[in-house]
């Protein structure tokens, strides 16, 4: 293995583990240097989860750093990955890889003021969740905030009650709980 490859996921791990924590700056350097590694990397070498998962991060780090509209390059960039892996049966569960990505552009959406595109991208994200192989409860309630804080900024007020009141359920939930950060 290539010294790039052996890098690469300790880029990520310290890309991710900054996310969990805020630390946006240093985060942005690892994800924007693990993209920098992916770049470097012939197509046949690359490999696709990782480039998926650095596009993913560097567009939520931005996205926590306030950059929204940098941010959605990245996103957008990463759901592309994830949906061509799905088409080519290359996710572990196609549905959780599109998913997040999903959320996050919704997210992100939201912030950008686009309430539409994030109730969009939010009720994908759910149908696809509903389907997953192993659903995760943290997901499904991340999820649910966003598709509250959509029907809220649309005047669905008592549907975003309801989103809210379910992320409330399933982030408190035993199986959220117990998928703790990095």
């Amino acid at each position: 293995m290539s010294r790039a490859l052996r890098s690469l996921p300790a880029l990520l791990r310290e890309a991710e583990v900054c996310l969990w924590r805020g630390e946006a700056a240093a985060g942005i350097a690892a994800s924007r240097e693990a993209r920098a590694v992916c770049a470097t990397l012939p197509a046949s070498a690359m490999p696709r989860r990782e480039a998926r998962l650095a596009a993913n991060l560097h567009g939520a780090l931005l996205h926590l750093a306030g950059d929204y509209e940098e941010a959605e390059e990245f996103l957008d960039e990463a759901l592309a990955l994830a949906e061509a892996a799905a088409r080519h049966g290359l996710a572990h569960d196609q549905f959780v890889c599109c998913a997040g990505a999903l959320g996050d552009v919704g997210s992100n959406a939201l912030a950008l003021g686009d309430a539409g595109k994030a109730l969009a991208c939010s009720k994908r994200a759910e149908y696809m969740l509903n389907r997953a192989y192993r659903p995760s409860h943290a997901a499904q309630g991340a999820l649910r905030v966003t598709l509250g804080l959509s029907q809220s900024a649309i005047g669905d007020h008592a549907a975003a009650l309801r989103s809210h009141q379910q992320a409330l359920a399933q982030l408190t939930s035993p199986p959220a709980i117990a998928a703790h950060a990095p």
